[in-house]
């Protein structure tokens, strides 16, 4: 089963010009922990998270007036594209407890990949993969009570 296989959601973006404010907005708007970072074209640069506002500002003193989403967002992430195996991106986000990665394409930004959607999918073709080894089963018992009728 592939990424593609799998329902993603639109991302909510920011760009490393806006104002931590602006992101710290649309954040709370949007009711998320992270924005990913794009470029005018959609390039994925990175990831603002709400954390990120705690050490940048609190910890480290700074105006949040002043500061941009460049100077505190995580620029080394991982991300997935459609082709990938869903089993290698729900590995990486077991192994990190990581609950969404963003989906590029030649690295625009095309989609988000959730935990929860991705896990329903793989359960969801397990649940077929069964039903049809079950109806197989009892296609071939079928047979074989009709094979042992006829040496009588």
């Amino acid at each position: 089963m592939k990424v593609s296989d799998c329902p993603s959601v639109a991302p909510v973006t920011c760009y490393e010009t806006d104002l931590i404010s602006a992101g710290a907005k649309k954040l709370k708007t949007n009711k998320l922990r992270h924005l990913y970072v794009v470029d005018k074209k959609k390039k994925l640069l990175g990831v603002f998270a709400a954390q990120d506002v705690v050490y940048t500002l609190l910890a480290a003193g700074k105006d949040y007036r002043k500061v941009t989403v460049k100077e505190c967002m995580n620029s080394s992430i991982v991300s997935f594209t459609k082709n990938d195996f869903l089993m290698k991106a729900v590995g990486f986000m077991s192994s990190t407890n990581i609950l969404s990665v963003p989906i590029v394409d030649n690295g625009v930004l095309v989609g988000v990949l959730s935990y929860k959607d991705a896990m329903a999918s793989l359960l969801r073709e397990k649940q077929q993969r069964m039903k049809q080894q079950k109806q197989r089963s009892s296609l071939r018992r079928g047979e074989n009570q009709e094979e042992d009728r006829a040496h009588y």
